[in-house]
């Protein structure tokens, strides 16, 4: 399958943001903050005053809070704080391949999945569209 340049920035950009993060990090829940954030910083607020279910791409310092916002921060693609896998896939003109194994990423975050679940959820959704693991492991060396 050939993979465009977005689609390499993409692919190697959930690794080494799962990588620095943690394979074990998990996106916080509404209204949990962590030490250095508000929850501000990763769910929207209802006119409730409590806080949203899903995420933001990005804190409000500009750096990348959920799986595809942190990304895309890492490999310079454009986003913004509140966008969703798949304006950003559309946005950088993604292969349905790494739209779908995105979307699949994200679900699982948002589900309450490790970022290392999201990886592998990430990995088998490109597998299962024919991207090879020789092609994903030599865009992530």
């Amino acid at each position: 399958m050939e993979l465009t340049e977005n689609d390499k920035k993409v692919i190697r950009g959930i690794a080494v943001v799962v990588a620095e993060r943690g394979a074990d990090f998990v996106y916080p829940r509404p209204g949990e903050a962590t030490p250095e954030t508000t929850p501000e910083d990763w769910h929207p607020v209802l006119l409730s005053g409590a806080y949203g279910p899903g995420c933001f791409n990005l804190k409000l310092d500009g750096s990348g809070a959920c799986i595809i916002g942190a990304l895309a921060v890492n490999q310079g693609l454009m986003t913004n704080r509140e966008s969703s896998a798949n304006a950003d896939a559309a946005n950088w003109n993604a292969s349905s391949a790494v739209t779908f194994a995105m979307q699949d990423a994200q679900k699982k975050q948002d589900d309450g999945a490790t970022w290392g679940e999201a990886l592998e959820a990430f990995d088998a959704t490109l597998a299962n569209c024919g991207v090879t693991r020789k092609q994903i492991e030599s865009i992530r060396k």
